[in-house]
């Protein structure tokens, strides 16, 4: 089980949703405000999907809950980069269970936490180079 890593979800999707967006082939499938998780996806053959773990929206900030960063990838094997934890449990939430667009189901899922921003950037760039 990962460590609860303090790299705040709503850090890490700004650099998602801003500087990974526009550097790598990838597009957002949720709308920024959309709370909980959202699904991210490779404009690669085969179309490989990534997503963020939020939590709810904080009404009095506007930031998602979550303290820690949690990342969903379709099943792999995660390479050794520093600052990024697997997570052992996966994630069952109703974005990723039960609507069709979702590849990121258990057992096709693997589950990390992040430490900070570069952590972050490597674990997306090398999950596009996988594509």
């Amino acid at each position: 089980m990962a460590r609860n890593l303090p790299y705040p979800a709503h850090q890490a999707l700004s650099v998602i949703r801003g500087a990974l967006t526009h550097e790598l082939p990838m597009r957002a499938l949720d709308e920024p405000d959309r709370s909980k998780v959202q699904l991210f996806e490779m404009d690669a053959p085969r179309a490989k999907q990534f997503a963020v773990v939020l939590g709810d929206v904080n009404a009095q900030t506007g930031h998602h809950k979550a303290q820690t960063t949690r990342i969903l990838l379709e099943r792999c094997v995660l390479p050794p980069i520093v600052g990024v934890e697997p997570d052992d449990k996966p994630y069952a939430g109703q974005r990723i269970v039960q609507q069709k667009d979702s590849k990121l189901a258990a057992p096709n899922q693997v589950s990390c936490r992040v430490a900070d921003e570069t952590a972050l950037k490597a674990l997306i760039r090398w999950y596009a180079s996988q594509a």
